[in-house]
């Protein structure tokens, strides 16, 4: 398999975790040299203290207001960089996408759906919900929170049902080895053993042409 293309969203999440955690390392350094910073300080009559665990330092104007600034901006880079660390985690380099020919869309509606955690690969998925499962009657698809759907065919899964030793989600996970084209595998799903959807799945395999 060739070398994966890395598209611009994940260019982008990249660049938002480095600068990230460059701003998180700056402020910490800064609050350091500073013996705190202006978040955890204040002001009175004219005068200006940043403060770090109950100790304050009397600083000037300026570098008050400058600390102000750059301690508040944790606060937004933080979460931004927490979201695009989960982008990046869900991305096609890390749990793969389907490369070649995209199989033709499914003859009808989904027989069943839910969500779930789980693994794709070697990516945890460890909060419930964060993976949406459809199953049709060739295929079942597998999208986690914010990323595309991962189709897998039912002439794609090469084994099913083998525990994974983790419980989650009622029950010992389902692991799917398969052979989908730049998918990661093996995916295990946190399904208890007579869930609608681990059943449909396993009539998927069941009426594959490899088990007929």
């Amino acid at each position: 398999m060739g070398a994966r293309r890395i598209g611009p969203l994940t260019w982008l999440a990249s660049v938002v975790v480095a600068m990230g955690i460059a701003n998180f390392l700056w402020a910490w350094f800064e609050s350091a040299s500073l013996g705190g910073d202006a978040t955890n300080g204040y002001q009175r009559d004219g005068r200006y203290f940043v403060g770090s665990h109950g100790h304050f330092t009397e600083v000037d104007p300026a570098t008050w207001e400058w600390s102000y600034i750059h301690g508040t901006s944790v606060w937004i880079t933080h979460p931004l960089t927490l979201i695009a660390a989960y982008c990046l985690l869900t991305s096609s380099v890390a749990i793969g996408r389907r490369t070649g020919a995209m199989p033709p869309g499914p003859a009808g509606p989904p027989i069943a759906v839910a969500r779930c955690s789980g693994r794709i690969g070697k990516v945890e998925f460890g909060i419930p919900l964060l993976l949406k499962v459809r199953v049709f009657a060739d295929r079942f698809t597998v999208r986690p929170a914010l990323a595309a759907e991962l189709t897998i065919l039912g002439s794609e899964i090469t084994s099913l049902g083998a525990p994974d030793g983790r419980r989650s989600g009622g029950g010992r996970r389902l692991v799917i080895e398969h052979a989908a084209n730049g998918i990661r595998s093996p995916i295990a799903l946190a399904f208890a053993p007579d869930h609608p959807v681990r059943r449909a799945i396993e009539a998927v395999k069941r009426g594959s042409p490899a088990d007929r």
